[in-house]
C-alpha cells in the first residue's frame, strides 16, 4: 500500500527538519575550520556555503508554513498539499531548483580546478548545467501556471522536463565525482609518499555517492508515481549543503591539518605540486618547502689534571656532542 499524501507530506517535514539540524551543527564547526584559512579560500568556502544554508533555511520555513496553513482546517489539508500551484509550493520549487543548481554548479567548478583549470574538461557537465538551469526554471513557471482540476496530480505538470532535470542533475554528479576522483587517483599514482591523498578519494566518493543516491530515489519515486517524492524531495534540500561542508570540513581534516610522522609540516605542504600532461602528472619542485637551514655544532671539551708527588699527569679526553 503506497503512502498518502498527507502521510508523506509529515514525514518528508520531519526528515527535512532531522537534516537541516546536522546542517546547522556542521555549518558551526566548518566556521571555526575555515579560520585557520587563507582570507581568500575563507572568503570563498563561507559565503556558498552561507548561501546554501540559507537556502535551505528559507526552504525549511516555507514547509512549516505550509503544514500551519494545511492543518488549521484538517478537512481541506489534502486539497491544500494537493494545490501545487499555489504560491508557496511554487517558491519551494524554485529554492529546490536553485540549490540543486547551486551543488551542482559547485562540483562542476571543483572539477574545473582539480584539472588546473581546462575549460575542455567542464565542456559537458557544464552544458549540461547550463542546460538543467533551464529545464528547472521552466518546471518552476509550469507550477505558477497550473490549474487545479478534477483528478488531476503533481505527476501531470511538466512530466517530461521534470524527469529530464533529476537525470541531468545524476549525470552531471556522477560524471564530476568520477572525473575527480579519477584525477586524484592518477596523481596517488605517480606521487612518492602520497597515500595521503587517499582519504580524499573516498571523501569525493563517498559524498558523491550520498548525494546521488538520494536524487536516484527522487526519480525513482517520481517515474513510479508514488508521493514518496516528497520526502526524498526536501531530503535532498539540506543535504546539498551537508554534502558540501562534508568534503571541506574531511579535506581539512585528511590533508590540512594532518602531519606526517616524524616532519611537523602538514600534509598539504608535503605532498609535490604536480602539473598535469599528456603524459601524465610530473612533480614540480618548490624549494620554499625545504628551505635550507644553518647547523649549529657545539664541542665541549673536559679536562682532568692529577698531581701525584713532584710531577703532575695530565690526562685530556675530548668529546663532541
Amino acid at each position: 500500500m503506497g503512502i498518502s499524501l498527507l502521510e508523506a507530506e509529515i514525514l518528508a517535514l520531519f526528515l527535512e527538519a532531522l537534516l537541516y539540524g546536522v546542517l546547522i551543527s556542521l555549518y558551526c564547526g566548518f566556521l571555526l575550520v575555515m579560520q585557520n584559512k587563507t582570507p581568500s579560500v575563507k572568503v570563498t568556502m563561507i559565503s556558498i556555503a552561507s548561501v546554501l544554508l540559507a537556502l535551505a533555511t528559507v526552504h525549511m520555513i516555507i514547509d512549516v508554513v505550509r503544514a500551519l496553513h494545511a492543518f488549521v482546517l484538517p478537512s481541506q489539508a489534502f486539497a491544500y498539499y494537493d494545490n501545487f500551484g499555489h504560491p508557496l509550493f511554487v517558491a519551494k520549487s524554485t529554492l529546490y531548483i536553485t540549490q540543486t543548481l547551486l551543488g551542482d554548479g559547485v562540483i562542476v567548478w571543483r572539477c574545473y580546478v582539480v584539472f588546473d583549470k581546462q575549460w575542455k574538461v567542464i565542456t559537458i557537465p557544464g552544458t549540461a548545467l547550463l542546460a538543467n538551469a533551464c529545464v528547472g526554471y521552466y518546471v518552476c513557471y509550469a507550477f505558477s501556471q497550473a490549474r487545479v482540476e478534477p483528478g488531476a496530480t503533481f505527476f501531470h505538470v511538466a512530466e517530461h522536463e521534470i524527469t529530464t532535470f533529476f537525470s541531468l542533475t545524476m549525470t552531471i554528479n556522477v560524471l564530476c565525482t568520477a572525473a575527480i576522483a579519477w584525477r586524484i587517483l592518477m596523481t596517488h599514482r605517480f606521487a612518492k609518499g602520497s597515500r595521503y591523498l587517499l582519504p580524499v578519494i573516498i571523501v569525493v566518493v563517498e559524498t558523491g555517492a550520498l548525494y546521488s543516491t538520494a536524487l536516484c530515489g527522487v526519480l525513482i519515486t517520481y517515474i513510479a508515481n508514488s508521493n514518496g517524492q516528497y520526502p526524498a524531495l526536501d531530503i535532498v534540500q539540506p543535504l546539498v549543503g551537508i554534502v558540501f561542508i562534508l568534503i571541506a570540513l574531511q579535506t581539512h581534516y585528511h590533508c590540512g591539518s594532518s602531519t606526517v610522522p616524524g616532519n611537523s609540516h602538514s600534509t598539504a605542504g608535503i605532498v609535490p605540486r604536480y602539473h598535469w600532461t599528456p603524459q601524465g602528472p610530473h612533480a614540480t619542485t618548490d624549494n620554499a618547502l625545504y628551505p635550507m637551514r644553518s647547523l649549529a655544532v657545539q664541542i665541549s671539551e673536559e679536562t682532568t689534571v692529577n698531581f701525584t708527588g713532584s710531577g703532575a699527569k695530565k690526562d685530556v679526553e675530548e668529546a663532541s656532542v
